[in-house]
């Protein structure tokens, strides 16, 4: 007889129990690749920002609208940009990079990634730099590279409780191959002047 006053009785105790509280909707990472930028309730760093790609002679390029940067073809067949952050601030050890690539004209356009963590290193005359990020743009047709395109690179990172963002619209130069037995591979921190 106590057999049957068991499930009676667990289905007692279930139907008083009240549901579980529903979670709570998770806040939206900022550097989710589907975003376009980091969100507006993160404030402005009241520090001037440049992105900065790496030549074809391993030299830091502060870009600006208009200037070269070199695709990078690596020695296992990649193909990338040579991208980093800097700042007239002071930057934390590392930081997380969001990195978005818009190339005019191609069927690749739009290439958003994230990097963490970056390591960041201060510079003699002030300010803080990033090391470069390895940003791979092997779907943008080789065909379409070779006409030199503009593209335009934003960089954005979050430290210290507000946002730093650059971007500069650049026209891509195929003109690097590295072997393997170039800078950025031999080092943790290629790219610091």
């Amino acid at each position: 007889m106590r057999r049957p006053l068991l499930p009676a009785l667990a289905l007692a105790l279930l139907a008083c129990s009240e549901p579980p509280p529903t979670p709570e909707p998770d806040a939206v990472d900022p550097f989710d690749a589907t975003t376009d930028a980091l969100p507006d309730v993160i404030p402005a760093c009241q520090t001037e920002a440049h992105v900065f790609g790496m030549d074809k002679n391993d030299q830091v390029q502060v870009l600006e609208d208009g200037v070269p940067l070199s695709v990078a073809r690596g020695f296992q067949g990649f193909i990338f940009l040579r991208v980093g952050l800097r700042t007239t601030g002071t930057l934390s050890g590392s930081v997380k990079l969001k990195v978005r690539v818009q190339v005019a004209g191609s069927i690749a356009s739009d290439v958003t990634a994230t990097f963490a963590p970056v390591p960041t290193k201060p510079l003699p005359k002030g300010g803080s730099q990033t090391a470069e990020v390895p940003f791979f743009i092997n779907d943008v047709p080789i065909i379409e590279l070779r006409k030199g395109p503009p593209a335009a690179v934003s960089v954005w990172t979050i430290d210290g409780g507000c946002q730093t963002s650059a971007k500069a619209t650049v026209t891509l130069v195929q003109d690097n191959y590295m072997g393997e037995d170039s800078a950025m591979w031999q080092t943790d921190f290629g790219g610091v002047d």
